[in-house]
């Protein structure tokens, strides 16, 4: 096993103090989708996290509802997995959750990487 360098130290410490965010894009409301993601990152700094804009994800609606359809929940899901960021922070259930499964999987992935799941609303 290879010593840990002080980049990785400070990948690890930036990763603890990291939150992502995921949206579902509106098309018919793009004011929704502006006040979403601004209110997702006033919660973040109130909780004293840092958004890296790598994770996040704005996501194109699409009619199915599985997880695998969404490109970039799949691509969050990954991230988080590696332990890219250390919290979620979505605007509403509706953006994250589609049906039983799609929670099921995020439920799996986010405790497995030990991140923290923020729910606005």
């Amino acid at each position: 096993m290879g010593m840990m360098s002080e980049c990785d130290d400070a990948d690890t410490a930036a990763a603890a103090e990291g939150a992502a965010i995921y949206l579902l894009l509106s098309g018919v409301m793009p004011a929704r989708t502006v006040a979403a993601e601004a209110a997702c990152r006033a919660y973040a700094n109130q909780q004293g996290l840092r958004v890296d804009e790598a994770y996040v994800y704005h996501e194109q609606p699409v009619a199915s509802a599985e997880w695998y359809d969404r490109p970039l929940f799949a691509s969050m899901l990954h991230d988080a997995l590696l332990g890219r960021f250390s919290a979620l922070i979505a605007p509403s259930r509706q953006d994250l959750l589609g049906d039983d499964q799609t929670r099921d999987v995020l439920t799996h992935a986010l405790r497995a990487s030990g991140v923290s799941l923020h729910i606005l609303g």
